[in-house]
């Protein structure tokens, strides 16, 4: 058993934290600050500076971070502008699908119709001699290349004949 004995219990309050206070030339000489600046800043929160005014520390502590958080909100106000200016740059980049898709059919198309004429239009000019056995060189080639171009689009119009 604990046989230690209590201190009676105290009816006396604990004395509140006393706030440092200081002129604010005492400031500048303890915080390696010049006066002007300390008085400058503590003026820019609001607090009016004479030759013996005195300042809490939290006053000072406040007046010194001014800079600083101001110089974070201008960072993040410019990080969020340049965010904007990139999501703005990106939509408008965008196109509809259905423009783009027009545009691509547009162009696809008739490529791909002078890829299946190929055979029979470079016929004669592959073997003037033969042109019959060039064009169908030229189509066994063909057929062995196009399921490479990806057919799987309905809009595409199907293989015309050789012939």
């Amino acid at each position: 058993m604990n046989t230690r004995k209590r201190p009676a219990e105290t009816s006396t309050p604990r004395p509140k934290a006393q706030r440092l206070r200081a002129t604010v030339w005492r400031w500048s000489v303890e915080l390696h600050k010049k006066y002007d600046t300390l008085a400058r800043r503590l003026r820019l929160v609001g607090i009016d500076v004479g030759r013996k005014t005195v300042v809490s520390a939290a006053d000072v502590f406040r007046a010194l971070n001014l800079p600083l958080e101001a110089a974070r909100t201008r960072e993040s106000t410019a990080r969020a502008s340049l965010l904007e200016a990139k999501v703005k740059a990106r939509k408008a980049d965008m196109a509809p699908v259905s423009d783009l898709e027009s545009s691509l059919l547009n162009t696809l198309i008739p490529c791909r119709r002078r890829f299946l004429a190929l055979p029979s239009e470079a016929a004669i000019k592959c073997n003037p001699t033969d042109p019959e056995h060039a064009r169908l060189a030229l189509e066994e080639w063909l057929e062995m290349v196009l399921p490479l171009l990806h057919e799987d689009n309905a809009k595409v119009p199907p293989r015309p004949s050789p012939h």
